[in-house]
């Protein structure tokens, strides 16, 4: 995350103003790696790191010490990952990818396979293990979780009893997948709907064509919207089968009804299926579950197995939580206050919300007044396409920047990932992102009967509690893509929702469009929602996806509540402008004592190929050439040994329009690791430019465990701010 450098403007307009107001932020979750990092910082001996950094010291060839230590070194190494893909702990936290270690721990284990196979063997095995020993990411199943209770302040610096438990469930991916596409193998195979609305008058259908697919991995139900004229005497075939389901039998007889003839309503009935004007209902919610449940027939697993979206999907789904019997050494007020005041010179006016403003003052009567926000929505809707293309010009993001905030700019609650570090003796923080919505990533964990998903749900429950006494505003779910979706479930956060935006079988009110207005808030600097007994609103996104504006309506409607935002980086900040020039080093960036941006090294693909591996061949094995001419590279530069390296995103053509490609995300290495250096060596060859990013938190700050190992951590704190 990092800021905009235009000056603000607007932080001291009234007289005796001091800034915002941190409100009061009790929810500190830690978030940690569920594999010590040593795990794959000792996979080098001692002894061939020493040989290599001599080596790296000069342009002379590898000394013969080095060269005769290395066929010992490389096949240690992977006598070592073989252990790890078969260790305990490991098979644990990677359950779902069980058969796979399996595998390629025998591909490790055999000396008369190929080397390239076992060195391909090598490199995805540490893939899986760099992931859940050194990243700490939001979105992972198997990060350990845990809520850090009390004051957050230990009695000392010794090392932290915990224990890492899980939750499994059927995971809402299979469950959906079995519900929509095999209802009839669940026995509920012969029932079918409408494909959307009818208009009141019944001569219009909405209709909203879905299908399941995998998107970057997940699973999300994909739809097109289309609208289909009906004439006599269809429109009255359909007003007799609304809000129901119904068996082709019956659709049949409702056409033959209303007056068409036998012969022509077998043939119109299998047009309205093949058009989508009628769907296949899916099974009942709970069906998937109790079916398999027993023991599935041998048929019915069969045709699963070779349904290619459940081969691509997880069966289980697992939260892997923390119980913590020490606390960390955390000051929870400490913390929070640092990071408020960074996010308070850190955030201007939602461009999003802004462009709402504007949209409502454009359309609103003269004199102002409210509009019923069912018509204002149709509103966003018809001005989505424009809406985008504004929020695209980077001129908008660095007008709000200048323009700044002031009193009345509204409330802004938010999270904050943050890793804490000492430098100098001195506590730091790193400050590893915000999200302008709050609790949404930790909505997940509210799933379940267990006491881990009870107390989840009762510190996120208090919690908004407390930002709506601070406000008067009272919190409406959104969701969206819950039914397929288990990073999307969720349970118990707020009383209502939207209608339209509520999981399904969600037991809560659901708030209509048509009885909510918005607004001018007083001072006209932004918007508001109220609902019909004039009690303001707050629209949040429960989930744990990150919100796109693909999402439509839905995305326009979290920022129509939420008037402040933390500052985009500039287009020019952190990257190449021109991808010819030489390689370009950014320093570690501070605000305060809070590191915005680690420091990085960019590099230029090609140079480094040159530079390492020329006339190196093709072979996957790197030589002890290529080694050392790596490990001068790093040296001249002033780069340690472990970084984590990844494509650079932006203005590098291929990374931004393949959001899928492997290589976008960070990948821990070691240079003194003949695997990492393969690795790097595919990752280069795939990008046109890469960045190298230092390892910060170092060894010395990791969560250490009594009993021995380290843990990489980071903290989420909910926390908000008041202008």
């Amino acid at each position: 995350m990092t800021g905009l450098a235009e000056p603000r403007t607007e932080t001291a307009v009234a007289a005796g103003w001091t800034g915002p107001r941190a409100a009061s932020a009790d929810m500190l979750v830690l978030r940690l790696a569920p594999l010590p990092a040593e795990i794959l910082e000792d996979l080098v001996s001692p002894a061939f790191r020493r040989a290599l950094a001599e080596a790296g010291k000069d342009d002379a060839p590898p000394s013969a010490g080095l060269a005769g230590l290395w066929p010992c070194e490389l096949e240690r190494i992977f006598e070592a990952l073989r252990a790890l893909a078969l260790d305990a702990r490991t098979l644990w936290v990677l359950d779902e990818v069980r058969e796979r270690l399996a595998r390629l721990a025998a591909t490790l284990g055999n000396p008369t396979e190929k080397p390239g196979r076992r060195f391909r063997a090598a490199m995805r095995l540490f893939r899986y293990l760099a992931r859940v020993a050194h990243k700490t990411s939001p979105y992972q199943r198997y990060m350990g979780i845990g809520i850090c209770g009390g004051e957050g302040r230990a009695r000392t610096r010794s090392p932290l009893r915990f224990d890492l438990s899980s939750r499994d469930s059927l995971s809402q991916e299979w469950i959906a997948v079995l519900r929509h596409n095999h209802a009839d193998a669940l026995g509920q195979g012969e029932r079918f709907e409408l494909a959307g609305d009818l208009s009141p008058e019944a001569d219009r259908l909405d209709a909203e064509l879905t299908s399941l697919g995998l998107t970057r991995g997940a699973l999300w139900q994909t739809a097109r919207h289309r609208s289909f004229r009906l004439r006599p005497p269809i429109d009255r075939v359909f007003r007799a089968l609304a809000g129901r389901s119904f068996s082709l039998a019956e659709l049949t007889a409702a056409c033959r009804a209303h007056g068409i003839a036998e012969a022509q309503a077998a043939g119109l009935v299998r047009s309205l299926l093949d058009r989508g004007l009628v769907r296949r209902s899916p099974a009942a919610p709970g069906t998937a579950e109790a079916m398999l449940g027993r023991a599935p027939a041998p048929a019915l697993l069969a045709r699963l197995a070779a349904d290619p979206l459940l081969q691509d999907v997880p069966r289980l789904h697992r939260d892997c939580w923390v119980r913590l019997h020490d606390q960390p050494d955390y000051d929870l007020a400490g913390l929070r206050d640092r990071v408020c005041r960074a996010v308070a010179d850190l955030s201007m006016p939602s461009p999003e919300h802004r462009l709402l403003r504007d949209l409502f003052q454009a359309l609103a009567p003269p004199g102002g007044g409210a509009m019923p926000l069912s018509r204002f929505a149709e509103e966003i809707q018809q001005a989505g396409p424009q809406l985008l293309a504004r929020l695209s010009d980077p001129a908008l993001a660095r007008r709000l920047a200048a323009e700044g905030l002031g009193p009345g700019s509204g409330h802004h609650p938010f999270c904050a990932h943050v890793q804490p570090f000492r430098e100098d003796g001195a506590l730091r923080l790193v400050l590893n992102g915000t999200f302008d919505e709050p609790v949404w990533l930790l909505a997940r964990y509210t799933q379940g009967e267990g006491e881990d998903a009870a107390a989840m749900r009762g510190h996120l429950r208090g919690w908004l509690a407390r930002q709506s006494a601070l406000t008067g505003e009272r919190f409406v779910g959104l969701s969206r893509g819950s039914e397929v979706s288990s990073l999307q479930r969720h349970r118990g956060l707020v009383d209502r929702y939207l209608a339209g935006f509520a999981p399904p079988g969600a037991a809560v009110p659901l708030l209509s469009p048509a009885d909510c207005r918005v607004s001018l808030a007083p001072g006209g600097r932004r918007l508001q929602v109220e609902d019909g007994e004039g009690g303001l609103l707050r629209f949040v996104n429960l989930g744990s996806v990150l919100p796109s504006p693909a999402w439509g309506l839905h995305h326009w409607l979290i920022h129509l509540t939420a008037p402040v935002a933390v500052m985009r980086p500039g287009l020019d900040k952190g990257f190449v402008g021109d991808e010819t020039l030489p390689a370009r080093h950014r320093p570690r960036e501070y605000h305060g004592d809070c590191v915005l941006f680690r420091e990085t090294w960019y590099e230029t693909s090609q140079d480094l190929l040159d530079a390492v591996w020329r006339g190196e061949g093709e072979a996957h094995l790197p030589t002890v050439g290529a080694m050392a001419a790596l490990a001068r590279y790093f040296r001249a530069r002033g780069m340690p040994a472990q970084v984590f390296v990844a494509r650079k995103p932006g203005m590098d053509w291929h990374a931004s329009n393949s959001m899928a490609n492997r290589h976008r995300k960070p990948q821990w290495i070691d240079i003194a690791n003949p695997v990492c250096v393969a690795l790097l060596r595919r990752i280069l060859r795939e990008s046109r430019t890469v960045m190298f990013q230092e390892v910060l938190p170092g060894p010395a700050d990791r969560l250490a465990r009594a009993g021995g190992g380290s843990h990489a951590a980071e903290l989420h704190l909910e926390a908000s701010l008041t202008w």
